[in-house]
């Protein structure tokens, strides 16, 4: 999971049984905060991303992810249950 202007991305994950490879996003607005308790009181939608052309990456969970300036998300290996995956994919989270 990581964030992007406003915006939460998940992608696959375990649920104890199986791996995924879903791609979500979730956009957030910001209504307020409760000066009491200081917290942050959100709404927002979650979306379904899928991708164009070639598939992304398979099953997985426990990857590393960075997001550039630019808005490039990378992310790295992960494990299937099997193995550990050795492979970088691309995602541009924002029009580059």
């Amino acid at each position: 999971m990581w964030s992007h202007q406003n915006r939460i991305f998940v992608y696959g994950g375990w649920d104890g049984e199986y791996f995924f490879n879903d791609f979500w996003k979730l956009e957030i607005d910001f209504v307020g905060r409760t000066p009491e308790t200081r917290a942050l009181h959100v709404r927002g939608h979650w979306e379904e991303i899928t991708s164009v052309g070639k598939s992304g990456p398979g099953p997985r969970g426990q990857g590393s992810v960075v997001v550039t300036e630019g808005g490039l998300m990378l992310m790295f290996g992960g494990n299937s249950g099997r193995e550990p995956h050795n492979d970088l994919w691309g995602y541009y989270l924002s029009n580059p």
